[in-house]
C-alpha cells in the first residue's frame, strides 16, 4: 500500500514483512489528528474499547474505506458497535499486513477526463481549472471535499462553478460519479469493487446515490431544453 498507516491505540502490534511507513499513535489522536493524509487507519483493542464511536462517526466517516479493526481479544461488545456503524474491516494481528499488501489490489477511482464529465472545459490558469485539477485528488465526491482540496469555502466553489460551466459543484460531481461508474463497469469491475472506489460502504449505498444523480442530470437536461425551446409567440425562453 502506498502512503502511510496509522497504528491507533494497537500495542504490541508488530507489521512483521512489512516495509512501509508506519505512525503510531494513541487512542486520544482520533480527537486532535486528520487522518486523511493516511493510506490505511488501523484501529486496535486499546482504541476499540476506549473510543465512543457514536461521537467519533462523523470524524471518521470520511476515512472509512481506509478503517481496519485489528483485533485478537477485543470485547465482543465494543467490536459489534463499530460494525454497526459500518466499520466492518475486521482482521487478526497475524494477517494484518498481508491484508494492507491485498489492499493495494483493490480498485480505486480511475481518472476520467474533464471532456467528459464537465458541460465545457475551463480555461488554462483560470480559478475553474484550479478546482477541475483538484477533483483527482477527492477520496469521496463531495463538495466539501472538494472546497477542502483547494482551499476554499463551499460559496467560492459555487461562484466559480456557476460562472465557469452553469452547473453547481453537485451537479459537476454528480456526472462525475456517473462517468467514473460506467468506467469502471466497462472494465469489468464488481459492484462492490466500484462502490470501494468510490468511497461507499457497499454496492446498494452506491446504486441509490447513481439513480439520484441520473434522476438530477435527467432534470438539468430538461432545463436546457426548456432554455432553448421557442415559447408559443416563437421567442426563446430566458435561461
Amino acid at each position: 500500500m502506498r502512503g502511510r498507516v496509522a497504528l491507533i491505540g494497537c500495542r504490541g502490534v508488530v507489521l512483521r514483512g512489512w516495509d512501509g511507513d508506519v505512525v503510531r499513535m494513541s487512542p486520544d489522536a482520533l480527537h486532535r489528528r486528520s487522518l486523511a493524509d493516511y493510506a490505511a487507519i488501523v484501529l486496535g483493542v486499546d482504541a476499540i474499547e476506549r473510543v465512543d464511536i457514536d461521537r467519533q462517526v462523523a470524524t471518521l466517516s470520511r476515512v472509512k474505506s481506509r478503517v481496519i479493526l485489528c483485533v485478537d481479544a477485543c470485547t465482543g461488545a465494543a467490536l459489534a458497535a463499530w460494525v454497526r456503524r459500518g466499520f466492518d474491516d475486521v482482521v487478526a494481528t497475524r494477517d494484518l499486513a498481508a491484508h494492507l499488501a491485498a489492499t493495494e489490489a483493490r480498485a480505486a477511482r480511475p481518472p476520467v477526463e474533464p471532456r467528459v464529465w464537465l458541460p465545457c472545459l475551463p480555461v488554462a490558469g483560470t480559478s475553474a481549472c484550479v478546482a477541475v485539477d483538484a477533483v483527482d485528488r477527492l477520496e469521496q465526491l463531495t463538495v466539501q471535499d472538494w472546497a477542502a482540496a483547494v482551499g476554499w469555502s463551499r460559496g467560492h466553489l459555487l461562484t466559480t462553478c456557476r460562472e465557469a460551466f452553469g452547473r453547481t459543484p453537485k451537479e459537476l460531481l454528480q456526472c462525475l460519479l456517473l462517468a467514473t461508474y460506467a468506467d469502471l463497469r466497462q472494465r469489468g469491475e464488481a459492484l462492490q469493487a466500484c462502490a470501494a472506489a468510490l468511497g461507499y460502504f457497499d454496492g446498494s449505498t452506491l446504486l441509490r446515490a447513481i439513480r439520484r444523480a441520473r434522476a438530477a442530470d435527467t432534470r438539468s437536461a430538461r432545463q436546457v431544453q426548456t432554455a432553448t425551446e421557442p415559447s408559443a409567440n416563437g421567442h426563446f425562453q430566458a435561461a
